[in-house]
């Protein structure tokens, strides 16, 4: 048993090149499920489009498939607050229909994401998110350029909540959302680190299907 506090860590998510039949999943690795064939070696308990972590090494069966997701840390090097809100709407039907009862107005929850924090500027990372709101050019001294234009594709957020002493056995905790980022602010008074805060929606899913997830499992390392 672990007797230290075990802080959640916030990464940027990257969705791999599709593995289908044949290819080997690793231990402890995330994926997210593209498809599944009839004798399917993936979790039947785990819907298309969600992830989960392989437990062991899986061998893809015939018309299997997913899509790896690895991750990188954020833009924050120092990582102060990281929060997400999710709220239902819902209407009270007690006045306007005389009953007594609440209904669910939305079908699908409505999530929020806040990161904030300290940054500095070679990062590429920031540089993607600052993409979402500004036209980014970056050059590396010797006259060779790259742009980034402004984008709305969202961007995958994975919170570990037990990335720090994590103990075999014990119970893992993961959010794995799409975010499309609303706001940004940045600091210009700082040098070389500055203050910086990005607010988010969930998206739902990316272009590929995937869907996000919180993530229960154990950890095996």
């Amino acid at each position: 048993m672990s007797t230290a506090g075990r802080k959640a860590k916030a990464y940027k998510g990257v969705v791999g090149t599709i593995l289908e039949s044949l290819d080997v999943l690793v231990d402890g690795a995330i994926y997210f499920i593209a498809a599944k064939g009839v004798a399917s070696a993936l979790p039947p308990e785990v819907a298309v489009g969600r992830p989960f972590i392989a437990n062991g090494e899986i061998t893809l069966a015939a018309d299997d498939a997913v899509y790896p997701l690895t991750y990188l840390d954020t833009p924050f090097c120092i990582l102060k607050d990281k929060s997400t809100s999710v709220t239902k709407g819902t209407y009270d039907g007690t006045v306007d229909c005389d009953e007594e009862r609440v209904y669910v107005s939305d079908e699908l929850p409505s999530e929020t994401i806040s990161l904030s924090g300290n940054t500095v500027f070679d990062n590429e990372v920031l540089q993607e998110f600052e993409s979402q709101f500004n036209y980014v050019v970056i050059g590396d001294g010797t006259g060779v350029y790259t742009s980034k234009e402004i984008t709305h594709t969202p961007i995958w957020i994975v919170l570990d909540y037990t990335v720090r002493g994590r103990v075999a056995g014990e119970n893992i905790k993961m959010k794995i959302l799409p975010m499309l980022p609303t706001s940004l602010n940045e600091k210009a008074d700082a040098e070389a680190l500055q203050d910086f805060s990005i607010d988010g929606q969930s998206a739902g899913s990316d272009a590929l299907g995937n869907k996000g997830a919180i993530i229960y499992d154990l950890a095996t390392v």
